[in-house]
């Protein structure tokens, strides 16, 4: 549950940023500024501090596994680029 809660944190943030688009409220603005945040820091608490360690895998689980890293380190990406983004404006 540690991994997924920020990445559903990180959509709903934007989610809530296109919805803004059209009312343009300061609230909103605020609530996806610390939504995206809160999601950024705890996706990177999730994938590079908390990730554990697996010994002993399969070839086929190994590859699994890194294509599952690879995609958690693509949502950290994203979400910073977000984060930095919501933050300029």
């Amino acid at each position: 549950m540690i991994v997924y809660f920020p990445i559903v944190l990180l959509l709903v943030a934007a989610t809530v940023a296109l919805g803004n688009i059209f009312s343009l409220r300061k609230e909103l603005d605020w609530i996806v500024t610390i939504a995206t945040l809160i999601g950024f820091i705890t996706v990177f608490f999730a994938t590079e501090l908390a990730h554990p360690l697996n010994t002993g895998l399969t070839d086929h689980a190994q590859l699994v596994l890194d294509q599952h890293d690879l995609y958690a380190e693509w949502t950290v990406y994203l979400g910073g680029i977000g984060l930095v983004a919501q933050l300029l404006s």
